[in-house]
């Protein structure tokens, strides 16, 4: 397999298919008691208010602590609902990155934004959460079985003798450590996996159970080829995380001058600090935020594509 080839495949689908960015973007953005204010003496005056205090003789309002319960409440829902939304949108992006390099692939033609929402807004997309739903219940279970075991020793604790004592902490720490080694190495097994067993489902219409099985058998079978291809792309995403490094100093910086500058400007005109953070901490994270998720988005396209098209090469062997 020219695993070379399929890098610059997928680098070459990423810079052309602009319409992939949209849905490397979404991934990216979702995959997640009253009083006055202290009284102080101001030189060459009389008595005067901290910065941002409360005016004299203002007294805060006593509030209802239903009303407190009730806005607590809601802003939870809130959350709740970003968070159920997130995973929505995260699937359904995921779901079409998929399908539109399958489908840029079978028939040459660039999709339109409009196709890609409809390819990813699919029962397809839900048997993808469903799959990683499955996986990682079972994994959770293999977790905590494992954990117990290694953790038994413990009990020689509760035996009257300081031999077995030590024994049992000596026990536990090489278990707990050999533990931790298997789920690492099981955990990537499984990631690797994933790749195959999610595409089973987004691009064949496999159900989760056969999803699963077909998707373990493919990686089985080309095992070697998968093996490198996730060697490739851990070494290409050390170099990713070593390219954003000055990228993420540099916006870091810009942002830092697009809200401090803003902020130090109110802050000396009026000496509020509520009103001097209202301005500056939007503008800060307005200029950080859109580059970040931008290029990450980006390479979340490449990954998915690295990973869509190796899929289809294994695929043509069978």
């Amino acid at each position: 397999m020219d695993h070379v080839g399929i890098l610059k495949r997928a680098f070459h689908i990423t810079r052309r298919y602009r319409v992939l960015w949209i849905f490397g973007i979404l991934l990216a953005l979702f995959s997640s008691g009253g009083g006055s204010g202290p009284n102080i003496n101001i030189p060459g005056g009389g008595q005067g208010r901290a910065p941002g205090g409360w005016p004299p003789g203002f007294r805060v309002p006593s509030v209802d602590p239903g009303v407190i319960v009730g806005i607590a409440i809601a802003c939870c829902c809130l959350l709740l609902l970003f968070v159920v939304a997130g995973i929505i949108i995260s699937y359904m992006a995921r779901t079409a990155l998929y399908r539109l390099v399958d489908e840029i692939e079978e028939t040459g033609r660039c999709p339109s934004w409009r196709e890609g929402f409809r390819l990813g807004w699919s029962q397809r997309a839900l048997r993808i959460f469903g799959i990683d739903l499955a996986i990682g219940i079972l994994f959770a279970i293999v977790v905590i079985l494992l954990l117990a075991l290694a953790l038994s020793p413990l009990l020689l604790l509760m035996v009257d003798s300081d031999a077995l004592r030590v024994l049992g902490i000596v026990l536990t720490i090489g278990l707990v450590l050999l533990t931790i080694g298997v789920l690492i190495v099981v955990a990537v097994a499984v990631s690797l996996i994933k790749h195959f067993i999610h595409r089973q489902a987004a691009l064949e219409g496999r159900s989760i159970g056969e999803s699963i099985v077909l998707g373990y058998q493919m990686v089985r079978a080309n095992f070697k080829d998968a093996a490198i291809m996730w060697l490739l792309m851990l070494g290409v995403g050390f170099g990713w995380v070593i390219v954003m490094i000055p990228v993420f100093i540099i916006v870091l910086l810009l942002a830092a001058a697009a809200g401090g500058i803003p902020a130090w400007i109110i802050w000396q005109a009026t000496e509020t600090l509520w009103l001097t953070l209202l301005v500056g901490i939007p503008l800060f994270f307005l200029v950080m935020i859109p580059p970040l998720v931008f290029l990450n988005g980006l390479y979340l396209v490449f990954q998915s594509s690295v990973w869509t098209l190796t899929y289809r090469e294994f695929r043509a062997r069978a």
